[in-house]
């Protein structure tokens, strides 16, 4: 305990030149690959991550400047992150295996659904927990539920929050709104 409070208050490691290089190098490349593939955006974020963890690295030690030993550690300790999320069961690393892309999917999955239903019953107005067993009953996960409608509400803009646990899919085909909530 005394040795990590020592080096919370008295150490606070600076790259050094060969360090800001390695992790520039590895940042421009994963930069680089995100350009030619399909995959989540490789942002600054990531470059502030490698520079904080190459600095706990060095702070581990109670050393003042962050060695390149500590940046190659940290470019391999990425790799391996990266591998372990986007390889697939082959070990082929795949970056449109984000999981961006599979919530993507599920929006429109969602969006689909909620749209055929609204057709079929003449009904745009859903009760929150009606969506929930739409989407449940045609394979999507009942956690990632509530993360969908907010997507179709903020970014998609196609379901609106009309009461209470009830929203209004827009743009459907139906007359007119109903003026209760679809009851299944």
């Amino acid at each position: 305990r005394k040795y990590i409070a020592y080096a919370r208050h008295y150490c606070f490691p600076k790259l050094s030149e060969e360090a800001k290089g390695v992790l520039q190098k590895f940042y421009t490349m994963l930069r680089k690959r995100n350009h030619t593939m399909d995959s989540t955006p490789i942002t600054t974020r990531q470059l502030e991550a490698l520079v904080r963890l190459a600095q706990a690295r060095a702070k581990m030690e109670l050393r003042e400047v962050v060695s390149l030993k500590d940046a190659e550690e940290v470019v391999e300790m990425m790799k391996e992150s990266l591998f372990d999320t986007f390889a697939d069961d082959a070990g082929v690393v795949d970056f449109s295996r984000s999981s961006g892309h599979s919530k993507n999917k599920e929006v429109k999955k969602l969006k689909v659904l909620l749209y055929n239903v609204a057709e079929q019953e003449c009904n745009n107005l859903f009760k929150e927990d009606d969506i929930y067993d739409i989407a449940t009953s045609h394979g999507i996960s009942g956690s990632m539920v509530q993360e969908l409608i907010d997507s179709l509400n903020n970014i998609d803009q196609c379901l609106l929050k009309k009461g209470n646990r009830t929203w209004q899919l827009t743009g459907t085909n139906t007359s007119r709104p109903s003026q209760r909530p679809v009851s299944r």
